[in-house]
């Protein structure tokens, strides 16, 4: 029996792969585990060595479309560019491309937080894969004045590379945006912006962490004030979701090790804060029977949270009762 039997027509039916290179970062985001000062696996053999996990995974799934994520830390620092690192990347990206299935269809992700100088090798090298980028955007935790200013310099240089933009849901991003974020203003005007669950894994996660009605009320805001962000369309559009957000049951991850912690990308920044069971169908269906999901009106339309956030979050539970159906609600009302 499938694992996810119960809830099958809620998976998506493309496939995901999400491969964190290494942690070495020029960055030293307030919420992230990593080990930015790290150079482990940051070498040739240790990239390459994860085509073959990748390669193998795909020919054996049904799935005809997939999305390769890859990340750091940060795979565009100058250094890492002198160093030739992008020849690693367009050696990785062919040897992939040249032993999956021809029937496959591949897009390649390359995720960054736009703060590097080395604007016109970073440019040809996405030019000749024919790659755009995914941007990492925090308007609290994330920047130093002088990466501001390189991030904002970098913006209008990539301004045809950029895909989309991603955003930690923290408490601290929370209340920025709602009192008013030039910046955020000007990439959702330009771009595609999604927030992406904040996961604990750091010493201070509980200052991070928001409540249940902080993100019901964000939600909300959204719709009123930003309502084309990816993260609050399926509350909007008239079908819904329809699938699930979280990609679990469809998807493969990669830890900078080569392991492989099987259906949870959140496993890259868990790092310590690591739950049992992550990436087995309980914590989901535990999500799903403490909230009566498979009896709610909006099931069909749900996206589903993200399920490990939701199990963390718990503890922030301020107004006991499901925020997506509550958001849904709103949006029927």
């Amino acid at each position: 029996m499938d694992n996810y039997a119960l809830i099958q027509k809620k998976i998506v039916t493309y496939s995901e792969v999400v491969i964190c290179l290494f942690d070495s970062c020029n960055l030293n985001c307030a919420f992230c585990p990593q080990d930015h000062n790290s150079t482990l696996f940051m070498n040739r053999k240790d990239i390459m060595n994860k085509t073959s996990t990748v390669i193998h995974w795909i020919n054996n799934k049904s799935s005809s479309f997939i999305k390769i994520h890859l990340m750091g830390g940060e795979l565009f620092q100058d250094d890492l560019v002198d160093k030739q690192f992008l020849q690693i990347y367009s050696d990785f990206v062919d040897e992939i491309k040249s032993k999956v299935n021809p029937e496959k269809e591949l897009y390649f992700n390359f995720i960054t937080n736009l703060v590097f100088t080395r604007q016109t090798e970073v440019y040809d090298f996405l030019k000749k894969h024919r790659l755009e980028f995914s941007i990492s955007y925090d308007p609290v935790g994330r920047f130093t004045p002088a990466a501001m200013v390189q991030f904002q310099e970098n913006l209008k240089f990539f301004h045809n590379k950029i895909s989309m933009v991603s955003i930690v849901l923290s408490a601290q991003n929370i209340k920025k945006i709602q009192h008013g974020d030039p910046v955020f203003d000007k990439l959702y005007g330009s771009y595609p912006c999604d927030f992406d669950q904040f996961l604990p894994s750091v010493h201070n996660s509980d200052a991070f962490i928001p409540s249940a009605s902080q993100i019901r009320d964000f939600y909300i805001f959204l719709i009123e004030e930003y309502p084309e962000c990816l993260t609050i369309e399926h509350f909007i559009t008239k079908e819904g979701a329809k699938k699930m957000r979280c990609t679990r049951g469809n998807s493969l991850t990669i830890l900078n090790d080569g392991s492989v912690p099987q259906e949870c990308s959140g496993s890259i920044f868990l790092k310590d804060g690591q739950k049992e069971q992550l990436d087995q169908p309980k914590i989901v269906y535990d999500y799903i029977g403490k909230q009566n999901c498979l009896t709610c009106a909006y099931y069909e339309r749900c996206p589903f949270p993200c399920f490990v956030a939701s199990s963390y979050h718990v503890k922030k539970d301020d107004i006991g009762r499901c925020l997506y159906k509550e958001v849904f609600d709103y949006t029927v009302s």
